[in-house]
């Protein structure tokens, strides 16, 4: 397998930085929708302006890593495309969906969030058993749906378990259990 390497781009830090102490005042304001949204716009501004200051572009990747990303690609939608399981995708992904808006949302209790994560871990085994109605390979949206889907419980593990670590109350998210910023280092 290739590696990959992935650099912070300068310029997004130097905004980052300068965003919260623009427009923060407080702790609480650190983390807001707005300062998420404008740091947004100016992150994204300068990502462009990086990708175009490099000498190289994506024409420079040796072909070998196309190679193998196209393979692994193919393998997994052959994979399932002939899985002959019992679950329905789209049961996992409204499941899923319940179960993030109920417990993982603004307000944070970590019970509900350990919960919440052996429910995703639950799901993630269901997902290994989907049964794809459509088994071509051309224009298949329910092979998109469910390549997605795997991404989507990833994801969905990866911010319940971010939230049961994260025990304070800042922003928009609130722990009753934790109604204050932490005042000590996380680790």
């Amino acid at each position: 397998m290739p590696r990959i390497r992935l650099r912070v781009l300068p310029e997004f830090t130097r905004q980052a930085n300068a965003n919260t102490n623009i427009t923060a005042r407080t702790d609480w304001e650190r983390n807001s929708l707005v300062s998420c949204i404008f740091g947004g716009g100016l992150a994204g501004t300068a990502t462009v302006k990086y990708s175009k200051s490099l000498e190289k572009g994506a024409e420079s990747t040796a072909s070998g890593v196309l190679i193998w990303k196209k393979n692994v690609s193919k393998k997994k939608n052959q994979k399932l495309i002939s899985q002959d399981g019992t679950e329905n995708p789209i049961t996992i992904w409204r499941e899923l969906g319940d179960v993030m808006t109920e417990h993982v949302t603004v307000t944070r209790i970590n019970k509900n969030l350990e919960m919440a994560d052996g429910k995703i871990r639950t799901l993630q085994e269901r997902y290994k058993k989907i049964n794809l109605s459509d088994r071509t390979k051309w224009s298949n949206q329910t092979l998109n749906f469910a390549r997605e889907l795997e991404n989507m419980i990833v994801l969905a593990r990866v911010i319940t378990r971010g939230a049961l670590a994260r025990n304070e109350s800042r922003g928009a998210h609130y722990k009753p259990d934790f109604p204050g910023p932490r005042t000590t280092p996380i680790g």
